[in-house]
């Protein structure tokens, strides 16, 4: 139920943090221009925009707050394990400590 709770507490400040594209708005835009023609051998421009690079993104970043999510409940599970193996150590410690007096 932590590990729920932690993974909403994750996602809820992740999507607060979550922006939309920047535009740079520092240059009124001009319409007037016309593309120039390309010669052959020249060289293309890179695309300015893919569709599908948003979903991909968009699927890393589902991925990593999954992963994220492993990884604290992976964490918690190794500090309880931790805690149990020092316990135990204790504990018999504590039975030879009994057993030497006896």
């Amino acid at each position: 139920m932590k590990a729920f709770i932690s993974l909403l507490l994750i996602f809820a400040a992740f999507s607060a943090s979550a922006r939309g594209p920047v535009e740079d708005r520092s240059q009124p835009a001009t319409s007037t221009q016309q593309p120039q023609p390309v010669a052959p051998g020249d060289s293309l421009p890179p695309p300015v925009a893919r569709p599908d690079l948003f979903g991909k993104l968009q699927l890393l970043q589902d991925e990593v707050m999954e992963l994220r999510g492993m990884v604290e409940q992976l964490s918690n599970e190794v500090r309880l394990l931790k805690q149990r193996q020092a316990d135990d150590y204790m504990d018999l410690d504590r039975r030879i400590g009994a057993g030497a007096g006896a």
